[in-house]
């Protein structure tokens, strides 16, 4: 994969975004993305009609290795 096609990845999913923003909406203060990808895909990180979804609003979002929510996976260690 080339450099410029990994950008174009990242981008994609909103990982391209500077560290502040992206740490304002895992907390929940700022609100989340919905981008409409090169590939054609539109991508949301909050459910339709929510733009504010965060660690504050109990959302921990979902493990990209795990492919479950973090949620889940955190009640199984330390549950």
């Amino acid at each position: 994969m080339s450099d410029e096609a990994v950008a174009t990845w990242l981008d994609n999913r909103g990982y391209g975004q500077a560290l502040p923003i992206k740490y304002g909406q895992w907390l929940g203060v700022f609100p989340w993305y919905e981008i409409a990808g090169t590939d054609g895909e539109t991508r949301r990180r909050c459910p339709e009609g929510s733009n504010y979804c965060g660690i504050l609003q109990d959302d921990w979002g979902d493990s990209t290795v795990f492919k479950d929510e973090v949620r889940s996976i955190i009640g199984t260690v330390w549950g």
